[in-house]
Formats: structure tokens, sequence, C-alpha cells
């Protein structure tokens, strides 16, 4: 009994550090955000966490839970051995006044939630503080 109560707390401990999300290095930050297309949606965190959803047809893809890695420029979605890659053709980039990246085929716009501050390019130094 004790050698199978062990094995068990083995198995969750690895489990459980399995389901863990890598958060966005710092040289994939760019891929954060809310990227939508009219049959495709895709959520990324500076956390890790990815929600995808792209209607194909009749057909719902959904694909949720913790990055798992990149591999070059693609997303790696999942943990352990259940895991989805979603392929990365055009990395994000400014497209004129928008952020656009190719997944799966798609083309997608990085959107601005409403309420939101978009941020500029050229950013202006804070004044010093008058005492």
């Amino acid at each position: 009994m004790p050698l199978l109560r062990a094995s068990l707390i083995v198995l969750c401990a690895l489990f459980l550090s399995a389901c863990q999300r890598t958060p966005l290095p710092d040289n994939k930050l760019i891929y954060a955000g809310y990227w939508t297309a009219d049959n495709m949606v895709l959520l990324i965190t500076p956390a890790g966490q990815v929600e995808f959803k792209h209607l194909i047809g009749d057909v719902n893809k959904t694909i949720g839970g913790p990055l798992k890695e990149f591999d070059g420029d693609d997303i790696v979605v999942g943990f352990a051995f259940f895991t989805s890659t979603l392929h990365v053709s055009d990395v994000p980039h400014l497209d004129g006044d928008h952020w656009t990246m190719t997944v799966d085929g798609v083309t997608l716009t990085r959107e601005i939630p409403e309420g939101a501050v978009k941020a500029t390019r050229t950013l202006k130094p804070a004044e010093p503080a008058q005492e």
C-alpha cells in the first residue's frame, strides 16, 4: 500500500508540473494579444495561456491550454503528450496601422480592446516632477 501511495503522489506531481504554462519569452512577446479574422480567433497572454478557435465550414476547431513552447515561429499548445501546433507562416508585424500575422494560412489582425489606450511607436519621456 505505501508503494501505491508513493507512486500516486509522484504521478500527480508529474501531471501538475506538465500543466504549467510557459510565459512568453522576451523575443516572442510580440505574439501576445487578441487576434481575429472572419473565421478565426486567437488569444495569447504574456503569461502563456493560449485560446484558439477556427471555423472551417461546419467544423469548429478549438484549442485551449498552456503554451508549451515555440518551435521556430510555430506555437505549440498543451502539455505532456497532448499538444497541438499552430503553424505561423507570417510572424507578427506592423502592416500600415495594424498588427497582423498568419496562422494556419489565415491572416489575423490584432484587436485593441475597447477602452484600451493604443500605444504608439514613438513615446515621449515623462516630464520630471515639479516640487
